[in-house]
């Protein structure tokens, strides 16, 4: 499901159209999130629930990104990949927070360069995907940062 609404935005945003599924927000954070690991051959233990009126459309940037990278970043024998769901404010208004842990990883020492466009540490890594988690979550009206240790991704959206 996850591959057929992304494939349908794509193909609507080239005709210059929008597509109502990834304007509606998720119905369920947590099953998008091990959805999207598991194509991505991840198992993420996930904690907690939260509603967010975000957009699909933004989790599923936000998501893949963050999974794309813990994937390609991970070490055999490295713990996996942890989740946790929580309610926060955003005024008046409720909204989601994700901590995206990843046990084992090195402490980086200056995890917010990541942010920044064409910033890798692969050989063969656009440097794109945390800046474009980034950018999706600041035009939504939210903000991301890291948090050592564990290397914590914590990503607040409406």
């Amino acid at each position: 499901p996850v591959i057929r609404v992304r494939a349908h935005a794509l193909l609507a945003r080239t005709r210059g159209q929008d597509h109502d599924a990834t304007r509606a927000p998720p119905a369920d954070l947590s099953a998008l999130l091990r959805n999207i690991a598991a194509l991505h051959g991840l198992t993420i233990d996930v904690q907690g629930t939260a509603d967010s009126r975000t957009p699909l459309a933004v989790w599923l940037t936000v998501l893949d990104n963050l999974v794309v990278n813990a994937a390609q970043h991970r070490d055999p024998g490295q713990p996996p990949p942890q989740a946790t769901w929580e309610p926060c404010a955003f005024g008046a208004t409720a909204g989601a927070r994700l901590r995206f842990a990843l046990p084992g990883a090195p402490t980086p020492s200056s995890p917010e360069s990541w942010f920044a466009p064409l910033a890798t540490t692969r050989a063969d890594g656009s440097g794109l995907g945390l800046y474009l988690v980034r950018r999706a979550v600041r035009s939504a009206g939210g903000d991301v940062r890291v948090q050592c240790p564990p290397l914590t991704f914590v990503v607040e959206l409406p």
